[in-house]
């Protein structure tokens, strides 16, 4: 029954997850250790060359990426549970109270920017379209995210025509319990209901994407619409990182908050180009060169909380201090990436999913699942 449920899993899907974990490691690892942008905004030096770089191909680009996959996801299990004869409405619902526990005791205990309370809380709203045609979900996701672009323009203009409202810090040093709860019930509450309408839109965008099989078909991965999708996202980022480089090359310090649109707006473009990209390279080269990375998106939970705890006990407890250049914070990343991409696959070769994932399923189930793997089953997922 477990290897059926590993063979009808879509592998690309895995793949990309385990893509954007990653690269959300990257976008949060800066304000984890006390360093980013919600710290300090002028940076010079190779703080600033980084910072860049962040900015050119890391920051908003994966969130987009985990969010399109949400809504992808919820897709597959609404359809998994209804053809198992499943209420699928109910056992959703049962999931994203769970998720939204463990993003609020992430939040609270650990880690200000959780991303999975906002995506629980808004993931509800998920219902109100799923039996609609993917028409009216690509209407309302288009016209979601282009509101919120809206949003995202008028704040880069007054940031632009008045610096001083992107003075100053939100913390002064790394947060402790008492700041995380004041933040989230402040700007954290205000910061859930604004970026619903991009997140909303990601979602319906994924779920679009579930109803038309995008990637259930294999040879599509490297069709001619792929790749003319791919290279016509690859021109328009390019185009959307000229006027982040002319700030970088024309001032004195780097301040990403008076480019911020175009970091914005180029995480769309980009995140469409690394999901083509991901394809291409899975039909050329084949899921097995892949594996690694498959089994961090099938632990993308773990993965994620763990980036939290691993960051935690490095920087509060064995090196306090040692954050203070943003080249440390990613070369701490790097290591992160390296220990997961190994952790994760020889993981998945003893048990059938990740700790985390393990006890979330059996929340939403009420019951739990054979979780350490059998013999002939750990031989099936050593031959992906």
């Amino acid at each position: 029954m477990q290897a059926t449920a590993l063979q009808s899993r879509i592998q690309a899907i895995d793949i990309i997850r385990g893509f954007a974990v990653f690269g959300i490691l990257l976008v949060n690892i800066p304000d984890m250790v006390g360093n980013g942008l919600h710290y300090r905004f002028d940076l010079s030096g190779s703080d600033a060359i980084i910072r860049l770089l962040y900015d050119l191909f890391i920051q908003t680009k994966f969130y987009t990426i985990f969010s399109f996959l949400f809504g992808l996801s919820f897709f597959l299990f609404m359809k998994r549970a209804e053809e198992r004869g499943n209420k699928a409405s109910s056992l959703f619902r049962r999931r994203l109270w769970i998720l939204l526990g463990i993003g609020l005791i992430h939040l609270i205990l650990l880690w200000f920017g959780d991303i999975l309370h906002i995506y629980a809380a808004i993931g509800f709203l998920l219902f109100l379209f799923y039996k609609r045609k993917p028409r009216t979900l690509a209407v309302w996701g288009i016209v979601l995210i282009g509101l919120y672009t809206l949003i995202t323009a008028a704040s880069n203009m007054l940031m632009i025509y008045d610096p001083e409202l992107a003075n100053g810090s939100l913390f002064k040093a790394v947060p402790n319990l008492g700041e995380r709860w004041e933040y989230f019930l402040t700007q954290g509450i205000g910061n859930l209901i604004l970026i619903s309408f991009e997140v909303l839109g990601l979602f319906l965008i994924g779920l679009y994407a579930g109803k038309k099989q995008w990637f259930e078909h294999r040879e599509r991965y490297n069709s001619k619409s792929v790749k003319r999708t791919q290279w016509i996202t690859l021109v328009l980022s390019l185009i959307l990182f000229i006027p982040i480089l002319w700030h970088f090359v024309t001032k004195e310090q780097y301040d990403s908050n008076q480019v911020i649109f175009f970091i914005y707006l180029s995480g769309k473009s980009m995140a469409i180009f690394y999901i083509c990209t991901l394809l291409r390279l899975i039909a050329r080269l084949g899921e097995r060169s892949f594996s690694s990375l498959a089994a961090v998106g099938r632990m993308a939970l773990t993965n994620y909380l763990m980036h939290t705890v691993l960051v935690f006990i490095l920087y509060r407890w064995l090196w306090p201090g040692i954050g203070e250049a943003y080249w440390i914070g990613t070369a701490t990343a790097a290591l992160i990436i390296v220990l997961q991409l190994a952790a994760s696959k020889l993981w998945l070769r003893y048990y059938y999913m990740g700790p985390i994932e393990w006890l979330w399923r059996a929340g939403t189930y009420g019951k739990f699942a054979p979780l350490r793997r059998k013999q002939e089953a750990r031989s099936f997922y050593s031959s992906m």
